[in-house]
């Protein structure tokens, strides 16, 4: 029988990929992916090196598991990584990281169909 939370996360997955997502670029070093991304938030609560609380947000990315395939392999983030969003005639530059040594990407689910990626916005472009 076949697991029916594991076949309803991925039905989930498709459905948000194309009814809640909007067409992004992912670059890895000379490669480039079209892929599809859900914009999200993390926040991230840490303390300095001062022990003063700092609030941290990132841009997150929601990017199907599968799309992430580069040299014909399948491939988890990778900090340094880059994404790209266009809005109108601005280029939103991403870097793929996350503040004070916290994971840069996890599972959105758990069966891994999704990832979540943290990432900060480090420069804008004109398209």
């Amino acid at each position: 029988m076949a697991d029916m939370l594991a076949t309803g996360a991925a039905w989930l997955a498709a459905k948000r990929d194309t009814n809640a997502s909007q067409s992004i670029t992912y670059t890895r070093g000379a490669t480039t992916l079209a892929v599809s991304g859900t914009p999200g938030t993390t926040v991230f609560r840490l303390t300095d090196e001062y022990g003063v609380a700092v609030r941290v947000e990132s841009r997150d990315w929601l990017v199907l598991a599968s799309d992430l395939v580069i040299g014909g392999v399948l491939v988890e983030p990778a900090r340094g990584d880059q994404i790209r969003q266009t809005i109108g005639t601005v280029v939103h530059v991403f870097e793929v990281m996350a503040p004070g040594g916290e994971p840069h990407w996890r599972p959105s689910d758990p069966y891994g169909n999704t990832y979540r990626i943290h990432t900060s916005e480090i420069d804008q472009e004109t398209a």
